[in-house]
């Protein structure tokens, strides 16, 4: 059994040490222009379908729980998963709702061959590294919420492959339903010997009788013991995580 090893639970245990790419000043976070918008109709169609045989097929997933997403269909609304598959995850949101779903992203996804700089087009929203930058990656996830588009956020921010834990999360992740006061669903990827199941838990919703910031600790309380009641599920560990001792 291949074994890592890690320091703290926030680790990249990927690649270790490496800085963060630049995005370009001016990068554009959303492809609107005519031609634009038919290149990610099939970028993003063909992704969707990878997805689905990846994870049916692949790694002979089962999804439980769908049902609660029904009520939404074709609505706004926020998804947070627990990162455990480098090939799979940015194609999993995809399978869980029938409306475009917008992955958020690291700039160093655009390093991956071939299909880095095809990211925009299959709704990947970068995340932005300086003020003007945010200032238009706001603009670019309202509209896609005004759209009635998913957005989907992996909170612990650097993939473990197989881990079958729950890591801490990032604060920040949660301003954006708050922010918006749309609701947010769970997606728990756990792992059993012969594949693996995904569990959908929620809505949950942002306390309104709350500050804000406190609003925001609560909603990431919910999601966070709800995906850590379902990663209990898993019964096998592929990857074993160790911590250093020195």
């Amino acid at each position: 059994m291949r074994t890592i090893h890690y320091q703290a639970l926030t680790d990249d245990v990927i690649a270790p040490g490496q800085a963060e790419p630049a995005l370009p000043a001016n990068f554009r976070f959303a492809r609107t222009r005519p031609g634009e918008r038919l290149l990610t109709a099939v970028v993003y169609s063909a992704a969707r379908w990878f997805g689905r045989w990846y994870w049916r097929r692949r790694l002979h997933a089962r999804f439980v729980n769908l049902d609660v997403l029904a009520p939404y269909r074709n609505q706004s609304l926020f998804l947070y998963g627990n990162h455990t598959q480098e090939v799979g995850d940015p194609f999993l949101p995809m399978q869980l709702v029938q409306q475009p779903v917008h992955t958020l992203a690291g700039a160093a996804n655009r390093k991956v061959p071939v299909l880095g700089p095809l990211l925009p087009y299959g709704h990947a929203l970068l995340l932005p590294q300086t003020k003007a930058q945010t200032r238009r990656f706001l603009a670019a996830l309202q509209a896609a919420l005004t759209a009635n588009h998913a957005v989907a956020i992996y909170p612990e921010a650097h993939v473990w492959p197989y881990y079958t834990g729950i890591r801490p999360f990032r604060a920040g992740s949660f301003h954006y339903p708050v922010a918006t006061n749309r609701p947010s669903f769970a997606f728990t990827t756990t792992y059993q010997k012969a594949g693996c199941t995904v569990y959908v838990d929620g809505p949950f919703w942002p306390d309104a009788t709350l500050p804000k910031a406190k609003r925001q600790a609560a909603l990431a309380a919910q999601v966070q013991g709800a995906m850590t009641a379902r990663a209990e599920a898993s019964t096998a560990q592929h990857i074993l995580y160790r911590r250093k001792t020195s």
